[in-house]
């Protein structure tokens, strides 16, 4: 890991592999923006960027955090 400007510097995001409230049957799971905004800062800057979710799990993201009309987002 590491960056043009942070050579021996990466950042690690963590994200929820969870992808149901509960019993409940609703989705849920990472929010698009709280990822996006913080990668789109982060590599601007020249940090190369991991992303792990608990236990290597798949990670899905929560569907009513999709907002396409946000230009990070998209």
């Amino acid at each position: 890991m590491g960056g043009k400007n942070h050579p021996h510097q990466g950042v690690l995001i963590v994200v929820s592999s969870h992808s149901a409230l509960g019993k409940t049957g609703n989705k849920t799971g990472y929010g698009l923006s709280e990822v996006t905004h913080f990668y789109h800062i982060i590599a601007q800057h020249g940090f190369e960027v991991d992303f792990v979710s608990p236990r290597g799990a798949p990670s899905e993201m929560d569907p009513d955090s999709k907002d396409l009309d946000d230009s990070i987002n998209r």
